[in-house]
């Protein structure tokens, strides 16, 4: 045979191939449907090759799809233990969910903690018996470095900071068990370990905040403010009698100085080392004179008294205890201690020598301190530790296990689809395939006949009606439909929540986000807590001005109270309110923000917006419930202090006895000085509100000797007070704004400067106000500013892109409502339902007409009923 002739029987086999037998045709019914068998035959024929191409079509889209798009299985197991928990860990890290039973669980159910504190907080150091055995009545005769003066004020302190760090830890341990850890997944047991010792350095980090906080602030005060230590450890009140005051002698208050040589004198030195301005220390030990024996033959220039150490010739050492100092007050001292002789039982052993009630204790007092791995650190350096030594958290996953409690894990394996899966799975969908396929190739082209050869009769129209109401009713079918968007970016997420905010869900791959991932919060501090009105070099050279009775060099008693003590609390204020800030600041950013799901950018912003004005006005509150409680302690208890509040008196009272006149002391109770009469109108004692203006009446020539400034000077913003934080809270800034008011400061520095030979120093700039950058004009009251915590401004931003990252969620879930059907559903809903119908028909219509029949005609022949039915179907 010719390969022509092969062609064109190949040629003619496919021309002629029908794969639909007449009787198949299901379109013959129909009375406008042509009877020709040539037309008919041609019909399946067309039918036939657009079955084979939509065949061939459908083959390859299946073939393709299975091998080329791998078999993705989720796999759930049950009876879950840690162990098989860990190993599905290993193998699928990226899809092994495990939920937990109980999302929230309390750490004390799984965490416990163990403190080790200094040994010294559970010694008998820290005992009242033991207090009171170091007790002296007279213990204000000593000098200020002798251990007697204040070893048992010390010891209170130290007791009592003992037994208030025990209870901030124990308020902490039970915030620890109360706190709650909340997780949807099971963790695994280094992701639990980090999460909880993350919690717990939070809460170890903020705790001793509550101590050292209260602390500065009574730190500063006491210093600023100028309480005077009965224990006459930070200034000397006595009476020295002179030719001018024989009868009733001068009264001095001064400043104990604390100087490091007084043989080498040097102003500036001493100066810096005065209790007005520092907290000094020096080592304590045990000396043979007393104070009363010393004071005054060893005094210096003016008789600024006390310029002692322990290396002066004329003081006799009798021993020095380790560790412990002597301070401007007992607090200074205590905190400058490293107990060094506490762990030394031969220097405990020398105290019963200098404090003989030791000897009638029952204390075993003898016994030094075991080792500490504190020891040779300061108080100072203690505290912020709260005498832990340490603090171990012991962490039971075993525990944490149970509460969570999950039921089952799942998880994802991806099969590449294999050549005789792809195989089975044609020959099972085979038959179904050839059923619709057929079906649409014969409807194809009947529809195209139709179309080709359109006519309209009634039952065309009865048809076509009937079709267009069954496509109505299918195209107008509504269902909620739910999406799911995996791996959503931001820009998706945002455009997902404008369209479908009331359906959208995106779970938070990481539901707990620290604060400071997502919020940034700085200050800026009003500019006097950054000038040089607050340096040392100013406070320094305020200082002599304050002492040195020389002329031209004495500040004018008018601004005696706005001198190196105005300035020092000025900036301790600035200070202690910038470590305050950063310290809430610093806890505020360690806190974590709990959210199942993303919350909405308008609601995100809303919700930190008023969490950081919830955190200022906290914390402003705090500060000043300090502030407000130093007020009222000094207006009910009313202090004697170095200022205007009151003046100690010498007077001489007469002994008709002795004959004898021994000098002694009386309160004069006064207050700031009217501007108006010249006089004491408040008094303190009585009115603690007591205020007035600062008028310089009287002050000497400028530097260049051309003006005499007769003429009462106001001074621009200053307001006496009762004390000094009532001076400062009363006054304004104006001065500090105004180069005038800053000329009499420069006055009496320049000559100050010029007396002592001291020409390192530059004048201070004025303040400058600008009122886009300051919301604190000069004449605003300082005590307005102090409750402001002296910011400026808050600097506050969360940010919605951050917290978006770190929440990571790994989809969104939305619904909306959509028709049931598409084009192409509406077109396989009408084929399955006519298919479906003209199937059930043919099977359900015999029957009933047999039914009907019978019930009509019961006597009837079987087999004319038979023949006479087979008529009616087939016709």
């Amino acid at each position: 045979m010719k390969i022509k002739d092969i062609f064109e029987w190949f040629y003619t086999k496919i021309s002629h191939y029908n794969l639909f037998m007449p009787d198949e045709e299901e379109y013959h019914e129909d009375n406008d449907e042509p009877t020709d068998p040539t037309i008919v035959i041609k019909h399946q024929r067309y039918a036939t090759r657009l079955y084979v191409l939509l065949l061939i079509i459908t083959i390859y889209i299946v073939f393709i799809l299975n091998l080329m798009n791998p078999q993705t299985r989720a796999i759930t197991l049950s009876n879950i233990t840690p162990s098989l928990y860990n190993q599905l860990r290993l193998e699928h890290p990226e899809t092994l969910s495990c939920p937990c039973t109980s999302t929230s669980i309390s750490y004390k159910t799984f965490v416990s903690n163990t403190i080790v504190y200094h040994p010294i907080c559970t010694s008998v150091f820290v005992s009242e018996e033991w207090i009171k055995a170091l007790y002296d009545p007279y213990a204000s005769s000593y000098l200020v470095m002798d251990f007697r003066t204040t070893a048992s004020s010390q010891f209170k302190f130290l007791a009592a900071f003992c037994s208030l760090s025990k209870t901030l830890i124990s308020q902490a341990l039970t915030d620890i068990d109360n706190s709650q850890l909340i997780t949807i997944q099971l963790l695994s047991e280094n992701e639990i370990q980090s999460e909880i010792s993350g919690n717990i350095e939070i809460i170890q980090s903020s705790t001793p905040s509550q101590l050292i906080r209260p602390l500065d602030f009574l730190h500063v005060t006491t210093q600023s403010i100028f309480f005077i230590s009965a224990l006459k450890t930070n200034f000397a009140v006595y009476i020295r009698l002179t030719a001018l005051f024989a009868s009733t002698g001068e009264f001095y208050v001064t400043p104990t100085y604390y100087s490091p040589d007084p043989n080498d004198f040097n102003i500036s030195a001493v100066q810096s080392s005065s209790c007005e301005l520092t907290s000094s220390v020096t080592p304590a030990g045990f000396f043979s004179l007393t104070l009363t024996d010393n004071t005054f033959p060893n005094a210096f220039i003016y008789e600024i008294w006390p310029y002692f150490s322990p290396a002066h010739k004329n003081i006799t050492i009798s021993s020095m205890i380790d560790g412990f100092f002597g301070g401007c007050t007992p607090l200074d001292a205590v905190l400058a201690s490293t107990f060094d002789c506490l762990y030394n039982q031969s220097c405990l052993e020398m105290l019963v020598d200098y404090f003989p009630q030791l000897s009638s204790t029952d204390l075993a007092w003898t016994n030094s301190l075991s080792v500490s791995s504190l020891k040779n650190q300061s108080l100072k350096n203690i505290l912020p530790k709260l005498f832990v030594e340490e603090w171990s958290t012991n962490i039971s996953y075993s525990k944490y296990f149970i509460q969570c409690a999950p039921v089952s894990c799942t998880y994802t394996e991806t099969d590449q689809i294999s050549l005789f899966y792809t195989i089975s799975l044609f020959l099972s969908i085979y038959g179904g395939l050839c059923i619709i396929l057929r079906s649409t190739a014969l409807f194809l082209i009947y529809v195209w006949m139709k179309l080709k050869r359109y006519s309209i009769n009634n039952n065309n129209n009865i048809n076509i009606g009937s079709i267009s109401i069954l496509i109505l009713f299918t195209s107008l079918s509504v269902q909620m439909t739910i999406i799911t968007q995996s791996n959503p970016s931001l820009v998706t997420y945002r455009l997902l929540h404008q369209l479908y905010s009331d359906s959208l869900k995106c779970p938070c791959k990481k539901i707990s986000i620290s604060y400071d991932i997502f919020i940034t919060l700085s200050l800026t501090l009003h500019q006097i807590c950054s000038s040089g009105f607050i340096s040392e070099s100013w406070i320094s050279t305020m200082t002599l001005l304050n002492d040195q009775p020389v002329y031209n060099t004495k500040l004018d008693a008018g601004l005696d109270g706005f001198g190196s003590r105005y300035f020092k609390l000025l900036s301790s204020i600035c200070q202690l309110a910038n470590r305050t800030i950063d310290d809430a600041v610093r806890q505020f950013l360690t806190k974590s923000f709990v959210t199942q799901y993303v919350i909405s950018e308008s609601e995100f912003n809303a919700k930190f917006n008023t969490t950081f004005k919830q955190f200022k006005q906290s914390l402003i509150t705090e500060f000043n419930l300090l502030t407000d409680m130093v007020h009222l302690f000094t207006r009910v208890d009313q202090p004697y202090t170095n200022s205007k509040n009151a003046e100690l008196l010498p007077i001489t009272p007469s002994d008709e006895t002795s004959n004898q006149s021994p000098p002694e002391l009386k309160f004069s109770f006064t207050g700031p000085i009217d501007i108006n009469s010249t006089s004491i109108d408040c008094i303190c004692a009585t009115n603690p509100r007591c205020q007035s203006s600062v008028v310089l009446y009287k002050w000497a020539l400028l530097p260049n000797g051309d003006q005499d400034l007769t003429t009462p000077y106001l001074v621009p913003g200053y307001i006496a007070g009762c004390f000094m934080l009532d001076s400062l809270q009363l006054s304004t800034l104006e001065c500090f704004y105004d180069e005038t008011c800053l000329l009499i400061y420069y006055y009496y520095i320049i000559w100050t400067r010029l007396l002592y030979n001291i020409y390192d120093w530059s004048a201070v700039h004025p303040l400058v106000y600008d009122n886009t950058s300051s919301r604190f004009p000069p004449e605003t009251s300082l005590s307005v500013i102090v409750r402001e915590m002296m910011v400026e401004q808050w600097n506050f931003s969360c940010s919605f892109e951050q917290h978006y990252e770190a929440c990571s969620p790994n989809y969104c879930t939305y619904s909306y409502t959509t028709h049931t059907y598409d084009l192409l559903g509406i077109i396989i809903q009408m084929i399955s339902m006519l298919g479906g119908l003209t199937v059930a028909l043919r099977l359900i219509t015999p029957q009933i007409v047999r039914i009907i029949l019978r019930l009509i005609s019961p006597q009837v022949n079987t087999e004319p009923e038979g023949n006479y039915l087979s008529a009616i179907i087939n016709y």
